[in-house]
């Protein structure tokens, strides 16, 4: 039996006493199970110390011909990937670990292709580099659902996965990843299965110290629960609010039966282990089109079993013997890494230079992308090795689409911490639904981390004018180890304009540099955008990274670069001075008298601006940002929209 208190307090992440003794719980839940089957799930070292497991080799398994589907089934070849979720669960975490592990020995068993993502280490990455793909996906841990008394509703958070908020930390670092996280980042196999278990809310019922809900609050939590999942390609959901007496995974591959039908087996003595049917209504969802819903009440307990989804997908389609076998591999013409705009190695001929990013967590370049081409879409695996010693750090698996697409390394080696400084080779094997795999791509990049966490204080100024309201900007950058270092000013043009270090050996720490906006030779720099450039160079190589700042009295932003006569733009105005009043805009028109706006202020130093462009004079229009400083001394800016 599980103890839901621990399950109640997880939205909050509050912590109180179980109820009943864990050892209780083990003992009812092994009365649930068939003989031999919890003695078999029972671990023989400490799961706290087990690592996630990116691939694991199956045990032996009972012989399946063909492995992973129906005899006769074209697609045969490849099994179905089976991915089982623990999440941390506190003091319940070793019973889950079990749970899990009866799953992952069951999906062996049939010859599946399993991955565990276990507690401590079920992260969100290690779930993004297994899950893609997957045909079954097994989550067993905390739920946060709606409705519940934790508003507002959103899903960011609600109805997804309790999972590790970082590695290793133990088992009561619960982060949460909602459905906006599954529908974007998670694309599933064709047909795929949710089993959601022990998760509150998820089957309807919310937490023990809450009353049990209506129905329809009840079937509102499923549909809210299982509609990220449908989304992410998922075709049916279950939910079980206890563990089930059946061997559903036994069942998926023999019982030749609807997904309702599974639902709908009986269980052991206890009523929750199993289909009650006395209280089980259907209906249509209304957060996924075309579903259907259906909800099992335990007699004297509570809405502990649901399905939404296709409840008349049979066992045979799930396993995807297609009716026109799909034989044509998938073709990856292009695997190209994507240059950042802000950081870039440098020395040498620019053909030989490597695309440089910057792991260290700080917000800037951590990632690189790489562009792909596909002759269909597909499940894209991709292993990185360490090309000083040709060890593997990381694999896996993205969804690509047909056409232009990419796949994005976030820096991370398996265990979620940083590469270090290195060349890396990502080898792209793509792989369609139907289990054809293509030719492999190649690519590398350079991962370079000396320099860290950029900044500029404050990225608007105007020392121009020569007040002591905004006169300069702070600009800082953290050197985590000994470099030749250059640091320069240049313009949006690529002049250079002034300069800090050039080519000094600088022991780490943080460098400053407080720039006033005037130029080498003492004058003052034009308005405008300017480039702080810092380049370091260690025996890892030479790399360069800018961050920018702007010299003026006033920004303009808008969401458009062109509008045709008679449209209205909105322009957001930051001020680099607080002013008197609020800066009006003088619109100059090619061909027509010249109009003032007068613009509201919406935050600090900020003011919007409504312009409805006059007809007639298309061209370059000419905006004057104009006001007083708080010392009473008038400042402008000048900018250049297009009006069609």
């Amino acid at each position: 039996m599980h103890d839901p208190a621990p399950e109640r307090v997880a939205p909050r992440q509050l912590s109180r006493p179980l109820t009943p003794t864990i050892a209780l719980l083990a003992t009812l839940v092994m009365s649930l199970l068939p003989a031999g089957a919890a003695l078999a799930a029972t671990p023989t070292e400490p799961y706290g110390q087990q690592p996630v497991t990116v691939e694991r080799a199956a045990k032996p398994a009972t012989p399946v011909a063909p492995v992973g589907r129906r005899a006769g089934d074209p697609r045969a070849a490849e099994p179905p990937k089976a991915v089982i979720i623990v999440g941390p669960v506190e003091g319940l975490s070793n019973l889950y670990l079990g749970y899990g592990e009866l799953w992952a020995e069951r999906a062996e068993a049939q010859g599946m292709d399993v991955r565990r993502l276990f507690t401590p280490n079920a992260t969100w990455s290690a779930v993004l580099d297994n899950i893609q793909g997957a045909k079954l996906v097994v989550f067993l841990g905390h739920g946060n659902g709606w409705p519940s008394p934790y508003s507002p509703f959103q899903e960011d958070t609600k109805d997804g996965f309790g999972l590790n908020a970082s590695a290793g930390a133990g088992h009561e670092n619960v982060k949460y990843y909602g459905a906006n996280f599954i529908r974007r980042s998670v694309n599933l196999a064709e047909n795929a299965i949710v089993v959601l278990g022990h998760a509150c809310y998820s089957a309807g019922t919310g937490e023990s110290w809450q009353a049990e809900p209506s129905l329809s609050v009840a079937r509102e939590r499923v549909d809210n629960f299982a509609a990220g999942f449908l989304a992410a390609g998922a075709r049916t959901y279950f939910a079980y609010y206890f563990e089930q007496t059946r061997n559903m995974v036994a069942d998926l591959f023999d019982s030749h039966k609807t997904m309702d039908e599974l639902f709908m087996q009986p269980g052991g003595s206890a009523t929750y282990s199993g289909y009650s049917g006395t209280n089980a209504p259907y209906s249509d969802s209304i957060r996924t089109p075309g579903a259907r819903i259906h909800l099992d009440q335990a007699p004297g307990y509570g809405w502990y079993r649901a399905i939404a989804g296709d409840l008349q997908m049979t066992t045979d389609e799930w396993l995807g013997a297609p009716v026109e076998p799909d034989t044509v591999a998938p073709d990856l013409s292009r695997f190209k890494p994507v240059a950042s705009t802000v950081t870039f190695a440098t020395g040498g001929p620019a053909s030989t230079r490597p695309v440089v990013f910057t792991p260290n967590g700080d917000g800037t370049t951590d990632s690189v992308g790489v562009a792909t081409t596909l002759s269909e879409s597909s499940y894209v695996d991709v292993v990185i090795k360490d090309l000083a010693d040709n060890r593997t750090v990381r694999r896996f698996t993205s969804w690509v689409t047909l056409g232009a697409g990419s796949v994005t390394w976030d820096g991370r080696k398996t265990d979620s911490t940083f590469v270090p400084d290195g060349d890396y080779k990502l080898t792209a094997t793509p792989k369609d639904r139907a289990g054809n795999v293509g030719a492999p791509a190649f690519a590398e990049v350079a991962a370079r981390t000396s320099l860290r966490a950029p900044s500029a204080t404050p990225a608007l100024f105007f020392g121009r004018d020569g007040d002591t309201l905004a006169p300069s900007t702070r600009l800082d950058i953290r050197l985590t180890r000994s470099a030749v270092v250059s640091w320069k000013m240049f313009d949006r043009a690529g002049e250079l304009i002034a300069v800090n270090l050039d080519k000094v050996e600088t022991a780490p720490g943080v460098l400053t540099w407080t720039w006033d906006g005037r130029k080498a030779d003492g004058t003052w720099a034009s308005d405008g955008l300017f480039w702080s450039t810092v380049t370091a160079t260690t025996d890892s190589g030479s790399y360069r990274h800018r961050f920018a700042v702007t010299h003026s009295a006033f920004k303009l932003y808008a969401p458009v670069s062109t509008a045709a006569a008679g449209t209205r733009v909105t322009f957001t105005v930051t001020s680099a001075e607080t002013l008197m009043q609020n800066p009006t805009v003088m619109v100059s028109q090619p061909g027509l008298s010249p109009y003032r706006i007068f613009t509201t202020k919406t935050g600090t130093n900020r003011y919007r601006a409504d312009i409805t462009f006059k007809p007639g004079g298309p061209g370059a229009a000419n905006l004057r940002v104009w006001g007083f400083d708080v010392d009473e001394r008038g400042q402008g800016s000048d900018f250049s929209f297009t009006v069609d």
